[in-house]
């Protein structure tokens, strides 16, 4: 059987398969947060209908109104996702007056990568930090950083440095990656002044090639973004010559591009990192998937990644 998978013109090896062997060296006594995500639905078969249902277990989490439950008017939409994540909270015994949820830079193509010390933040009654940044850290233990994904991979890491032990989370979308967030990432540590060897992470799920598709794009992407070698983030990449203003497609694996990354450029051991490997885009997928929202019709929802510290 040969050791090689197929998407398109595209071969490679089982790249999944290697990051879980690698996953068998993490040093979990190290990791000091406790990392959980919601799963907003699962798929099972209606054994009467003979067709495939999705069962909401989590919900929707995003309260802003736009997003979630498209039967739901956007008043109902907050109402359900603040119950949601009151719910999911309660069954994590968390203190919702703990929480701060990241607020991620809407600018997908903002290049830089904005740093916010939560320690310093102001948060709201919907518990999301002022400032505006994918890269958030805090000292306090008692803090429970948060985040609201949908496809992208976050990173959860905890280190030393001379002031202590310092808690980080960081949002890797697909063009923040490709702006090389990752690099920055390890410039932010220098500046935090942090042992590398003392560092932990665990990044969460994300969209994988298989099934993250992107259509329509007006310029190749590899030329677009240069700040970083792409070749392991956007595969199958083609100009269709369909559309003549938005010729491109390609596939997009940002799991697999920031795990490699953190490896190659922030002299990390495999045992002091840790990947979960399921594909987030996915058609038997139960997280929230901007793609399945765009490519299937499904609602468009967020999940709710939180990291206990201590």
């Amino acid at each position: 059987m040969s050791n090689l998978e197929r998407i398109g013109n595209y071969e490679f090896e089982r790249r999944y398969e290697e990051i879980d062997k690698n996953n068998l060296q993490y040093d979990v006594s190290k990791q000091y947060f406790d990392v959980s995500m919601s799963l907003h639905s699962f798929i099972y078969e209606d054994p009467f209908l003979k067709v495939a249902r999705r069962l909401v277990i989590h919900g929707n989490m995003d309260y802003g109104g736009k997003l979630g439950p498209s039967h739901l008017t956007r008043d109902e939409r907050i109402d359900d996702a603040k119950k949601n994540m009151d719910r999911f909270l309660k069954d994590g015994k968390v203190d919702p007056k703990d929480v701060r949820i990241m607020r991620n830079n809407p600018d997908r193509n903002d290049p830089k990568l904005y740093v916010v010390n939560i320690d310093e933040q102001e948060v709201g009654d919907n518990h999301i930090v002022k400032d505006v940044g994918d890269f958030v850290y805090t000292y306090n233990p008692d803090i429970v950083l948060a985040i609201q994904p949908a496809d992208c991979p976050t990173m959860i890491a905890s280190g030393e440095n001379p002031k202590g032990r310092i808690y980080m989370m960081a949002h890797y979308g697909w063009q923040g990656s490709a702006n090389d967030f990752v690099g920055q990432t390890s410039s932010v540590w220098d500046s935090l002044d942090i042992e590398r060897s003392s560092l932990s992470i665990y990044l969460t799920p994300g969209a994988q090639a298989e099934s993250f598709h992107y259509h329509n794009y007006p310029v190749d992407p590899r030329k677009k973004f240069t700040h970083v070698d792409t070749s392991e983030l956007f595969v199958n990449v083609r100009n269709t010559g369909e559309n003549p203003d938005k010729p491109w497609e390609f596939s997009i694996d940002t799991p697999f591009f920031v795990y490699h990354q953190i490896l190659k450029l922030h002299d990390i051991k495999p045992s002091q990192i840790f990947c979960d490997t399921n594909n987030t885009s996915s058609a038997e997928s139960g997280y929230s998937s901007n793609t399945r929202s765009i490519n299937n019709s499904e609602d468009n929802t967020r999940d709710l990644v939180i990291a206990k510290l201590y």
